[in-house]
């Protein structure tokens, strides 16, 4: 690498990590994402693992910096907290998660240090999709922006009933890792004659064109079937502003308005409200509000599904809840996966008792159970989740194949009218395909949406628009690969791809040191 690139590279990967943004909705040019990460790879050649750490460091603080700017406006904007707290968390959100992609590079210094296969499709693609993987899980979790989402639309897209969003990934990252074999031979592979060098080039154009046609060829195989006749649903969409919708005088307008809704879908098998949709504990509003509401609809031969704090386990424990309202009792689901510092914090006592002090917004939920079972819709079943649930797909996958239906109640108004929807609609498209089924959003604001089993939108409704989704949705049964096997099938394939590649490593540089242990 000439010493101009190399004085650019630093800005050169934080560049590309912004770039790779456009990857995703609201823009959705999926190329950007193999793309960008080809040109990191390449800029990481023939660097000690220290530089390529920070390479890999700037191209997740450019990513996460542009694509996650949203988490400002829900802080400060939304949540009223003060400026320096709001930048504060962004800055340290958008430093740690630029380690993920800076972990990459500095192992595959160690790994395969060597230009060629096994550095590009091997060591390279590995490292990224299992950090990936990683960085859903640790601490809580945190998988917004993995590379699969943005190729929801792409051939790619077929290996997710496969394999799940981080085998996309991997796909992606194996592009990325071929097209520098492929446009940049005399580098990557400078080891070899020009003869061999040409035949490794069309070894790596066959086996991209291999992989995504491969992939091409997935999306159009269905993996689930249709299990019995449609059903009418109505998503009712409240657009109650983030900051009026906890005020009190508010209160009784937000319930007329969805009273009000609703009255005109009498007749739908299922009306679903979105979450939080009544600001108040269910057990407060029940009698007088929500009874009579359900017992109009269930009188039309439906049911009502609502997100609603409750209650239960004791008199400190509150949920973020879904509540399933028909014929007999009313049926629950408890928020599992909550979002930390929005939903509960992760801090000690006195921090908790340092924000009490100094007036600083902060909320506390209880965590409902890991394996709750999908709720029973009559001859069906839905698997629901709330929000920011419907980012870890094997918690979805945990209510399949019983359930026939994927339901998410979300309430994006936190974010303002930024990137986080189309974004947020984007992951639940991704939830959709991982398991053939269709998919409901009821969100407050937007964007509430149906989805079919191959993660297509059917229907959508206008962000910032109160209103009410009609659909006829069809119930499906049977599970995908994915659905069956979860995550862990991909992740002791990359575990022993890395594996091998350090076992490789190892052998050369023994064979190397006997080279030169030997006499001339």
């Amino acid at each position: 690498m000439s010493l101009p690139v190399r004085r650019l590279a630093p800005a050169a990967a934080l560049a590309l990590g912004v770039v790779a943004v456009f990857a995703f909705s609201p823009f959705g040019i999926f190329p950007f994402m193999p793309l960008t990460l080809a040109a990191l790879f390449w800029l990481a050649e023939d660097t000690r693992p220290r530089r390529a750490f920070l390479l890999g460091w700037l191209y997740g603080v450019g990513e996460f910096a542009f694509g996650v700017y949203w988490i400002y406006i829900s802080v400060h904007l939304i949540g009223d907290a003060p400026i320096w707290l709001a930048v504060l968390m962004l800055a340290v959100l958008v430093a740690v998660m630029g380690v993920f992609s800076a972990a990459v590079l500095w192992a595959a210094a160690y790994i395969a240090p060597a230009r060629g296969w096994r550095r590009y499709a091997v060591a390279l693609p590995a490292l990224w999709a299992l950090l990936e993987w990683v960085r859903s899980w640790i601490a809580s979790g945190f998988p917004w922006l993995a590379a699969g989402y943005s190729q929801i639309d792409s051939p790619l897209a077929g290996y997710g009933p496969l394999a799940g969003v981080f085998a996309i990934g991997w796909t992606v990252a194996v592009t990325a890792g071929l097209l520098v074999l492929i446009l940049a031979p005399a580098r990557a592979l400078d080891d070899a004659v020009p003869v061999e060098r040409r035949r490794r080039r069309v070894l790596a154009l066959a086996a991209l064109i291999l992989l995504w046609t491969f992939g091409g060829w997935l999306s159009v195989v269905n993996w689930t079937h249709p299990a019995g006749a449609p059903i009418k649903v109505s998503l009712v969409q409240g657009n109650i502003p983030q900051t009026l919708k906890w005020n009190e005088a508010q209160f009784f307008r937000t319930l007329s308005r969805y009273r009000a809704l609703t009255a005109t879908q009498l007749g739908s098998d299922l009306v679903i409200w979105p979450e939080t949709a009544v600001p108040d504990l269910f057990r407060y509003v029940a009698a007088d509000y929500l009874y009579p509401i359900a017992d109009q609809v269930v009188a039309h031969g439906g049911k009502l599904m609502l997100g609603i704090p409750a209650a239960a386990g004791g008199r400190n424990a509150y949920y973020n809840a879904i509540v399933l309202l028909g014929p007999g009792k009313p049926q629950f689901y408890y928020k599992h996966h909550l979002v930390p510092f929005g939903e509960y914090f992760p801090v000690p006592d006195w921090v908790r008792r340092w924000l009490k002090y100094m007036d600083l917004p902060y909320s506390s939920f209880a965590a409902g159970g890991a394996n709750q079972p999908p709720l029973n819709l009559g001859k069906y079943k839905a698997a629901v989740s709330i929000c920011y649930e419907d980012l870890f797909g094997a918690q979805i996958i945990r209510m399949l194949p019983a359930a026939n239906f994927l339901i998410n109640l979300s309430d994006d108004a936190w974010f303002g009218n930024s990137i986080a929807l189309p974004q947020h609609l984007e992951i639940s498209r991704m939830r959709a395909l991982e398991t053939g089924r269709f998919a409901l959003r009821a969100t407050n604001t937007g964007i509430t949406a149906v989805i079919g089993p191959h993660g297509k939108v059917r229907k959508r409704l206008p962000i910032d628009r109160a209103g009410v989704l009609k659909s006829e949705v069809t119930p499906y049964a049977g599970t995908t690969p994915y659905v069956t096997a979860g995550n862990l099938p991909l992740v002791f394939a990359l575990s022993a791809m890395l594996l091998g590649a350090i076992i490789a490593a190892a052998y050369q540089n023994r064979q190397k040191q006997k080279d030169a242990a030997r006499p001339l």
